[in-house]
């Protein structure tokens, strides 16, 4: 589902850095990085993201599988490890809402 979500990446230790989640799924998401530093492909990362039609910000940690550096945006593929299935549900629901919202279904 393409969108523009704000939310936060963290990669190991390091401080948190804004990025916009450009389209996301049930397994995963793709992110651009707004000045935050990229993990590497395979690296884990700790995410968290804001839905409106959820209470409460969502956290997980996800691998990065892919990375987009050649374009004047870049951004990371990651695959969703920690994500629980309440919060696995919503993601699906706003997903769902956002495509019959935009007459796509």
């Amino acid at each position: 589902m393409v969108l523009q979500l704000s939310g936060t990446v963290q990669i190991g230790d390091g401080e948190r850095g804004a990025v916009r989640f450009e389209n996301l799924g049930p397994d995963g998401a793709f992110f651009t990085a707004e000045g935050a530093p990229l993990p590497a492909v395979g690296e884990r990362v700790r995410l968290r993201l804001v839905l409106d039609s959820y209470p409460l910000p969502i956290e997980c940690e996800a691998v990065a599988r892919w990375r987009r550096d050649e374009s004047t945006l870049p951004g990371c593929g990651v695959q969703f490890v920690t994500l629980g299935d309440y919060e696995r549900a919503a993601i699906s629901d706003h997903c769902e809402r956002r495509i019959a919202e935009s007459g796509r279904a």
